[in-house]
């Protein structure tokens, strides 16, 4: 069973049934639907509801509230791709990002690349993301997918035009400066480089 929602804090949920309640604990009925009455557990709740009212507090800029909501919704259906775009895009937003939110983006982002390979903005990220911590290996093989994935994209077009200005591009403008059979060696070069 996953954990309760994240508007059950507190004591008031234990009399409605909530993990610690007694077993004999009666639960009173409360008028409306559960979009209406805001912490209401009802056992027939499904992922897209709880995934519906993540995307509501995340709207609302309620950053700890929806990822207690899409962490629920994802403890109920972990096969949603959805849901971890949503919390990806949570732990993005959220002020105050540390290292263990990254961890979590990592683990998030690495679950929608597993369920989608095609997810050209949850790779890209990924890329980057190992970059800035410094992991070039890592952030390699993503940069590859990318590449593989859509070579036209944007991204992959500006980190190449800033590749051409870093060593291999003085190079080549060097080269081309000494004659042809140099600069044919330094193209050559290039290529060897964008692999």
């Amino acid at each position: 069973m996953p954990p309760p929602l994240p508007d059950q804090e507190g004591p008031d949920h234990l009399a409605d049934g909530g993990p610690e309640a007694p077993q004999e604990a009666a639960r009173e009925p409360r008028e409306g639907t559960p979009e209406e009455v805001p912490g209401d557990r009802t056992e027939n709740l499904d992922a897209f509801s709880v995934f519906k009212r993540a995307k509501l507090a995340y709207f609302r800029c309620e950053y700890d509230r929806a990822l207690g909501y899409v962490n629920y919704a994802i403890g109920i259906d972990p096969e949603q791709r959805e849901f971890y775009k949503l919390k990806v895009s949570i732990l993005n937003d959220s002020p105050g990002a540390s290292t263990g939110t990254v961890r979590t983006l990592v683990a998030a982002l690495e679950k929608m690349i597993r369920l989608d390979p095609t997810e050209i903005d949850a790779v890209l990220q990924m890329a980057e993301l190992y970059e800035s911590m410094k992991m070039p290996t890592k952030a390699a093989r993503y940069w590859q997918m990318a590449k593989s994935i859509d070579p036209q994209h944007s991204k992959l077009l500006e980190r190449r035009n800033a590749e051409e200005e870093t060593l291999p591009g003085v190079i080549l403008r060097e080269a081309t400066d000494l004659g042809s059979r140099a600069k044919d060696k330094a193209l050559e070069w290039m290529e060897r480089f964008r692999r």
